[in-house]
């Protein structure tokens, strides 16, 4: 009972004054517990703008421009295939379409022998200007939304049975008739344009479109049920792609997206990972512009697994329909210190002590690294304390002093790289 008469009584004494700054007190600290756990920034060591302390991706990465040469799988495809312009891999075979115009039918091909292995008629269906292909666990779902003049009315989406795919060379297809909200009157400049559309893919029960802005090269992201009926489309974001994207995927386990599109008919594609669930602007976005392929109409793309990618080209005045690949893992790789991941050291193999520090820390390499070490070290405001460069070869035993008597307190970061492997640890200096 004393206590607790002491402890009112110590209550009451406290005037207005002192409660304002005991309140404002705590605020502020657990404002900045809240503002350390939660720091937004660019977490892709990758990227220019990395930010080795932030816990939150926010989008912001920047990129050196990079340039790729995609390696060629399929020289020629069939001339029946002159125009493909949608790509998926289903039941071990890839599944393509051809442009508006062509006939209402999917193609099987193999890109071993190029061959066609299967033709599937859609019969009650037309192919006006057919330009993607997409699925989902059950169904195949094919884009009629190419609208080069603008003025499309009857936009629609196909959809048919995988299980009637398997068993039948022709079937019967269910539709999805949809609008574009944010489209006012006719369009009347052909090329000129922000609604036309030649990528989508299907995702958590719903359809993503990606528009082909001739106007300002830029792409909408669009979303659709994937129950039959007539929609109006949900407008969600937009993107500065520069160019014009033809062709989309997503791949099964949802980690990344590959948007594909020509700029003057220098193909390139644009890499999204390390997203929000569907909020796929939100993460990295990284361009890869494909070196030599000037004149290519890439058309259609698909993941092929968790490194590598195709796409195909129309033929052109220049180049023949091909079909090509693109290994794409070391640009949207685990960011972490995975230890499964061939990018990454083992962290195991190397300490740092003590943790906390003072005046200096040692840097431990296991006896099985020989080879030459660069180490970036940054004090916690992002500043560049050293850039060291070791030869392991040279030292026994594999220790390394840094002095940090000059180091403010707070957290320091060090990143290590052995060959083309890295590893980020982090110590608190007191």
């Amino acid at each position: 009972m004393k206590s607790t008469k002491k402890f009112k009584v110590f209550f009451k004494r406290i005037d207005n004054t002192s409660f304002l700054i005991l309140f404002l007190t705590l605020f502020l600290l657990f404002s900045s517990i809240v503002t350390k756990a939660q720091i937004s920034g660019c977490t892709d060591s990758r990227a220019n703008n990395y930010n080795p302390y932030a816990t939150q991706n926010d989008g912001s990465c920047v990129y050196d421009k990079t340039n790729y040469k995609a390696r060629e799988i399929i020289s020629s495809l069939p001339e029946k295939l002159i125009e493909n312009s949608g790509l998926i891999l289903f039941n071990g075979m890839f599944w393509t379409h051809n442009d508006g115009g062509g006939k209402a039918e999917i193609y099987a091909f193999d890109t071993i022998s190029a061959l066609i292995l299967k033709t599937v008629k859609l019969l009650n269906a037309s192919n006006i200007d057919w330009e993607d292909i997409t699925q989902d666990s059950n169904n195949i779902f094919i884009g009629d939304f190419g609208n080069n003049s603008g003025n499309r009315d009857d936009l629609i989406i196909y959809k048919i049975s995988k299980s009637e795919v398997n068993n039948h060379d022709s079937v019967f297809a269910k539709s999805i008739s949809f609008s574009y909200p944010d489209k006012e009157g006719s369009n009347t400049g052909i090329n000129n344009h922000n609604f036309d559309c030649e990528a989508f893919f299907c995702f958590n029960d719903s359809l993503y479109l990606f528009s082909k802005n001739w106007a300002n090269n830029k792409t909408k992201l669009y979303t659709l049920p994937t129950d039959t009926g007539i929609f109006e489309a949900n407008l969600i974001d937009s993107f500065n792609v520069d160019g014009l994207i033809t062709a989309a995927d997503i791949f099964e386990d949802s980690s990344q997206v590959v948007l594909l599109g020509y700029k003057n008919y220098n193909p390139f594609i644009w890499l999204l990972f390390d997203y929000k669930k569907n909020d796929f602007f939100s993460g990295n976005k990284r361009r890869i512009d494909l070196n030599g392929l000037l004149g290519c109409q890439a058309e259609a793309v698909c993941f092929t697994d968790n490194k590598n990618i195709i796409f195909s080209s129309e033929k052109s005045a220049v180049i023949k329909n091909k079909v090509f690949g693109i290994y794409f893992w070391q640009w949207v790789n685990d960011i972490s210190n995975s230890k499964n991941s061939s990018y990454y050291i083992d962290d195991t193999l190397i300490k740092i002590y003590p943790n906390p520090a003072n005046d200096n820390v040692k840097i431990v390499f296991d006896k099985s690294i020989n080879k030459r070490v660069k180490i970036k070290i940054f004090d916690n405001n992002l500043k560049k304390i050293s850039d060291l460069k070791v030869n392991l070869n040279r030292l026994c035993p594999k220790e390394i002093f840094i002095d940090l008597k000059d180091v403010n307190p707070g957290i320091i970061y060090f990143q290590i790289f052995i060959g083309k492997k890295k590893v980020l640890k982090k110590i608190i200096v007191n």
